[in-house]
Formats: C-alpha cells, structure tokens, sequence
C-alpha cells in the first residue's frame, strides 16, 4: 500500500521507513509482541487514542484510499512536529 517514514530529530538512531501492507488471508495466529496485543476492531470503532500518534493521520487515508505515503518528524517528547508528504 505504500511506506511511512519516522524521523526523530533528537535521535537519528530512531529514523525508521515502515511498509505498509493490508491482508485479507493469513495462516497462523496473530501473537503478541512488546510493543501490541492483537486486537480486532470494526473500522468504526478504531481506538486511535490507544496508538502512535501518527497513525490518526495516515491509517484513515489507507483505509480509505488503499494507499499511503508519508513522513513524521517526532519531537522529543513524541509529538508529530512536522507532516510531511501525507499523500
């Protein structure tokens, strides 16, 4: 579907690219990790509030477009300072 770039101004070790894929088959079981717990959700009911604070700008636009290209410049404290290229 596309690709986010994160870039963290106070740290650059942090700078990441993520793809972003949407699937409708799978095998296996979703498992938890350290940073979810595999949740199912009604697209109406998404908790934004319990994710990063960049995915209230770029999931609703991939879920409604199927597609997603942006970048996030994060301040120390988390905050979405800059977006960028959200398209």
């Amino acid at each position: 579907m596309g690709s986010i770039e994160f870039v963290f101004d106070h740290d650059d070790s942090w700078n990441q690219r993520a793809h972003v894929f949407f699937v409708t088959t799978w095998q296996g079981t979703p498992t938890e990790s350290d940073e979810m717990i595999p949740q199912w959700f009604s697209l109406s009911e998404i908790p934004y509030e319990q994710m990063w604070i960049d995915d209230q700008y770029w999931l609703p636009q991939a879920l409604r477009t199927g597609r997603v290209q942006a970048k996030f410049v994060f301040s120390e404290q988390g905050a979405v300072i800059r977006e960028m290229e959200l398209r």
